[in-house]
């Protein structure tokens, strides 16, 4: 944990925070205005993808993956298979071997790390005293940790650099029957399982390493004591994909896969681990891509809440001057930013679905209004 702390001080006063408030404006504005250009295109992937979807699943063609027929070759097809192949990868460093897809090799390294701590305290008349105070402690890390820019480098020195790092070996040949699985779909195969390290590696380690080295929870450790680790000690584990069985919607280019042209400009081309039907595997990336599209409409709704928070933000820093009102006054400034921002956020999302889907896109337009209702009718409220 931490082993030192360092305080400094400084003073804001209420004129510095209503200038801040007013210089925050224009971010907000800023953030307002690129949370629309975000949630529309994000919308406008959704329903792309959306369309994608359907058009696969009334053209795929189940294939058998033992013989490519050139007949399927430009069509959308959907293979299960077990991906196999020939080859033994072997670490170049650490000369651990195995018959799998892929082989991964990861490496951390102890190293000191900073950490900055602010506390702020509320002074009367508005004003606040920021304290920042970098920590140090001691953690695992598999890249390093440049300790020359600590505000306190003295007595938390780290390596300048990792003798050995994190490395990837993936073998050259890797076929699902009579089909040659591309590169860029054997990168989406990442069902890694451990690989320990036995006595027997060990002991044909390199002499340059083994000296150091010991088997700690299935993988190396080069360093005295796994118990009590120092600055510079290093733990290695191995990780492999196994031959595993796989299921591929694709485009059949003679004996192997590319993507398959949609009609809007997007591509489909879909690797999944196991034995799944193509049905299964839209329905899967249907639900993937809901998360991602769910995962923008939020970012996008933050970026207009933040932007309608700073634009109002003046208000209340300016009644900072009444105790609890202002207090209030910021809680008001809130709730108002997020009714707002929610009903623009469902607003953008409707217009974009609207040709594809109109009934959603008129619930969309209802949710909004009630959003907007309630600006409407907040201004009543006694608390503001």
């Amino acid at each position: 944990m931490s082993d030192e702390s360092y305080t400094e001080s400084s003073e804001e006063s209420w004129s510095d925070r209503l200038g801040g408030a007013f210089r925050g404006i224009l971010s907000g504005l800023i953030l307002f205005l690129v949370a629309f250009p975000l949630l529309f295109w994000n919308e406008i992937h959704s329903v792309r993808r959306y369309r994608n979807q359907e058009r696969g699943e009334r053209v795929v063609i189940p294939v058998r993956p033992a013989i490519p027929d050139p007949v399927n070759d430009g069509q959308l097809v959907h293979v299960t298979g077990p991906a196999m192949t020939p080859e033994r990868l072997t670490d170049p460093a650490f000369r651990v071997s195995a018959v799998a897809l892929s082989l991964l090799r990861d490496v951390e390294m102890y190293q000191w790390q900073e950490r900055q701590q602010t506390e702020t305290e509320q002074q009367e008349a508005g004003g606040g005293e920021t304290k920042p105070v970098p920590a140090y402690e001691r953690v695992w890390s598999d890249e390093p940790i440049p300790s020359m820019q600590f505000a306190q480098p003295d007595g938390h020195r780290n390596p300048t650099a990792m003798p050995y790092t994190s490395h990837k070996l993936t073998a050259r040949h890797i076929t699902v029957g009579g089909f040659e699985l591309p590169r860029h779909l054997v990168d989406q195969i990442v069902e890694y399982q451990p690989f320990p390290v036995t006595e027997e590696v060990l002991a044909h380690l390199p002499a340059s390493i083994r000296e150091d080295a010991r088997i700690h929870e299935g993988g190396i450790y080069i360093g005295e004591n796994p118990s009590t680790p120092e600055i510079g000690d290093l733990q290695v584990r191995f990780r492999i994909v196994p031959p595993t069985t796989v299921s591929i919607v694709a485009r059949q280019n003679g004996n192997t896969f590319a993507a398959f042209p949609a009609e809007n400009g997007d591509d489909i081309e879909i690797l999944q681990a196991g034995s799944f039907s193509a049905d299964t595997m839209f329905q899967s990336e249907g639900k993937t891509n809901l998360i991602y599209t769910w995962m923008l409409r939020a970012g996008g709704f933050l970026l207009m809440y933040g932007g309608l928070f700073l634009i109002l933000k003046p208000l209340s820093v300016i009644m900072d001057f009444l105790p609890l009102l202002g207090d209030v006054r910021e809680i008001s400034i809130a709730l108002i930013a997020f009714l707002i921002a929610a009903a623009f956020s469902f607003l953008t999302i409707a217009l974009s679905w609207f040709l594809v889907r109109p009934l959603l896109s008129l619930g969309l337009v209802l949710v909004a209004s009630t959003f907007l209702v309630g600006i409407r009718l907040f201004p009543r409220h006694p608390a503001v």
